[in-house]
């Protein structure tokens, strides 16, 4: 019902001798007031006031702030105009700022809080906010992956990040969830110390079945011509600078030494014979 229908309608029933100004509604419900606080339409009265964005009290309408929609008192607010809302102190404020009264006052989704759970963190700005941490992170300090302060499950934190596989020369401890430094000569590693190599840094040979990267090949082992590995001797060589005990291959299959323990204990042109 518009106040204009409103104070013709009280006008018809004789309850105002003058129709104030349409701008001041709270004249028109101060004449009106003896009247149907007296009579039996107290309930009328309260109503009216309520739609006038009031409050009543007693015999008394009282006027909200501005910028409430309705009120319990005049500044403790039940709803609020179009993009306001109601903040903690029950003033209505702007849809993107909180009330400096509610201090620390930061958005959260339309709310304000006093702090901002986990999962998000402070956006520093002129009104502060609670912004969504990156997925990876369980908390953080500011929006990137860069940013986590821990991780969530099934990630490893490195530095300020958090990965699902840590970068070279580092493994992921599955305990602390933590990125942590192969051993120096690993360029991968699946864990701590010298055993637990994947691959080798340069000037490294790698020892597969030991898991380890070393200077050179141990006795009974030689370097594979196309990658790093080493491989086990000829098993009547005792050391070999290939796999085979024969020359059909001089680039490959070049015996040094042979097996003093077996029957193969001569070299000739490279072959160990009896």
């Amino acid at each position: 019902m518009s106040y204009r229908t409103l104070s013709a309608k009280w006008n018809l029933r004789g309850g105002v001798s003058e129709v104030p100004s349409l701008s001041s509604p709270f004249l028109l419900l101060a004449q009106i007031t003896r009247r149907v606080a007296a009579s039996s339409h107290s309930d009328v009265w309260a109503f009216l006031c309520l739609v006038l964005r009031g409050f009543p009290q007693g015999e008394e309408c009282h006027q909200c702030a501005p910028e409430c929609g309705s009120c319990h008192e005049p500044t403790n607010c039940l709803s609020c105009d179009a993009n306001r809302r109601v903040d903690e102190s029950r003033r209505c404020v702007w849809n993107s700022q909180c009330s400096m009264d509610s201090y620390p006052h930061l958005l959260l989704n339309a709310t304000c809080v006093k702090k901002c759970p986990v999962g998000y963190y402070v956006e520093d700005k002129v009104d502060p906010a609670c912004e969504r941490c990156h997925p990876s992170c369980e908390s953080c300090f500011g929006h990137h992956s860069q940013h986590c302060k821990t991780c969530k499950p099934g990630f490893f934190k490195q530095a300020s990040s958090c990965v699902e596989t840590c970068s070279e020369s580092h493994f992921g401890n599955k305990t602390t969830m933590l990125c942590e430094r192969c051993d120096p000569s690993c360029s991968q590693c699946v864990g701590s110390g010298n055993t637990h190599c994947l691959n080798c840094r340069e000037g490294y040979v790698y020892m597969r079945p030991w898991g380890q990267c070393l200077k050179r090949c141990p006795p009974g082992y030689y370097k594979d011509i196309w990658s790093t590995d080493c491989h086990k001797c000829h098993p009547t060589c005792k050391t070999c600078n290939g796999k085979e005990n024969s020359v059909l291959n001089p680039t490959e299959h070049l015996l040094s030494k042979c097996d003093q323990t077996s029957l193969f204990s001569v070299i000739a042109n490279k072959i160990c014979i009896i």
